[in-house]
């Protein structure tokens, strides 16, 4: 679930906690957005306790923009 609450220290941009939040709002599994954390495809993560990570909406947001769109061209000739 994305966490809109949380604005700590980042003014007006809230967390996302959670690699489920981060999930829900990538449109990536969990294990995907794992393996793009540690190879530098996806924002590394927050540490916002000892069990508890979280991500700036904004990163997410901006990760998304990157993101090539799919191009569907007519079939027909």
């Amino acid at each position: 679930m994305i966490d809109t609450t949380d604005t700590a220290s980042f003014g007006d941009d809230p967390i996302v906690t959670g690699w489920r939040g981060a999930s829900d709002m990538s449109g990536r599994s969990i294990p995907s957005l794992k393996r793009d954390v540690r190879s530098g495809r996806f924002p590394a993560p927050l540490e916002l306790g000892p069990n508890r990570l979280g991500w700036r909406r904004s990163w997410i947001e901006e990760w998304r923009a990157t993101r090539p769109r799919r191009r569907y061209t007519s079939a027909i000739g």
